[in-house]
């Protein structure tokens, strides 16, 4: 395992893959405005190339207002002529001569002028931007953070199952109490699990290995002698010792097909409620946090987000080779090609 170094902020630029572990208070908006001004300012990325992904919006505002009010400084300070301002300010100025330094000057100032052009956004957000590329016509639309049609989902299927079902509900055996109380909560959150994965699936537990069948009685001719009835009354509390362990295991063995068939049950209602949702929610164009990440990685796996991935890729100078051996990977590694 490759042992873990801090990040030197004003080393080399990263131009791979690189991730950081921070937690929370270490600076990591701090270092993000940073990093994209010295990708501005030293290998003059545009602005409008900028890709700055949050979770929240909140933290999404707050990441915007710091980019831009770290451009504005750094542009003060090297138009002052104080490149000593800080650590990142001197990394930019660090060894270039003059004609250099005014180009990468020049360059920052361009990213002010266009910072609107920046992609600071959430997550939802920029998967929403992809899905408008690709012809979206709901992208622009608003989300909604409820869950309550997964309940309703899981409740018309449970009154399905023990009664008359609605006009998509197909009601189908099960094993399982409904009356258990915890049960539409339990269903309910494998819902949401499958929603949130969308290539998962549930797991079955396997059946378990057959009881051990109950020892039978051997024909003996009756003991004549003392002896031999001794021996005989020995055989028998062995035999029946042996019988009492077989049926605690026979009873363990029924306790644990129960278990396996009432899980199956569980998983078959889960698996049937996450459909109708899903299916619920295309009708009705109903756009969750789930389902916007869902449908733009769905789109970057057809054909033509390929293609986009490509051109992308090519324009920052990878290899068609290169390009075309990620892109096997990735469906060997998701979707069992190779």
């Amino acid at each position: 395992m490759a042992e873990r170094a801090p990040f030197d902020l004003i080393g080399p630029l990263p131009l791979g893959l690189t991730v950081l572990e921070a937690s929370a208070g270490t600076g990591k908006t701090y270092a993000l405005s940073a990093l994209a001004v010295r990708y501005v300012a030293e290998l003059g990325v545009p602005v409008s190339s900028l890709c700055i992904v949050s979770f929240t919006e909140a933290a999404t505002a707050e990441l915007r207002g710091r980019v831009r009010q770290r451009l504005v400084e750094v542009v003060a300070a090297l138009e002052a002529g104080d490149d000593a301002a800080d650590e990142v300010i001197g990394a930019i100025t660090a060894g270039v001569d003059l004609a250099e330094r005014r180009l990468r000057l020049e360059r920052l100032r361009v990213a002010i002028n266009d910072f609107d052009a920046a992609t600071i956004t959430t997550i939802h957000g920029f998967c929403g931007r992809l899905l408008a590329m690709g012809g979206d016509g709901t992208a622009d639309g608003p989300i909604t953070r409820s869950s309550a049609d997964v309940d309703e989902a899981v409740h018309d299927l449970l009154l399905a199952c023990a009664g008359p079902a609605a006009d998509d509900v197909v009601p189908i055996a099960s094993d399982l109490d409904l009356t258990e109380p915890a049960l539409p909560k339990r269903l309910a959150s494998g819902v949401q699990a499958m929603l949130r994965l969308p290539d998962a699936v549930m797991w079955r537990p396997p059946e378990p290995a057959p009881a051990p069948a109950p020892a039978t009685p051997s024909d003996t001719q009756p003991p004549t002698s003392d002896k031999e009835r001794a021996k005989a009354d020995k055989e028998r509390a062995k035999a029946d010792k042996e019988r009492a362990k077989a049926d605690k295991e026979r009873a363990k063995a029924d306790k644990e097909r129960e278990r396996v068939r009432s899980s199956a049950a569980a998983a078959d209602l889960v698996e049937q409620a996450h459909a109708m949702v899903v299916e619920r929610r295309q009708r009705s164009r109903r756009r969750t946090l789930d389902r916007v990440v869902v449908d733009a990685r769905d789109l970057l796996l057809r054909p033509t987000g390929m293609r986009a991935v490509a051109e992308a890729l090519l324009d920052r100078g990878w290899h068609p080779r290169h390009i075309a051996g990620l892109i096997r990977s990735k469906f060997e590694r998701d979707h069992g090609w190779g």
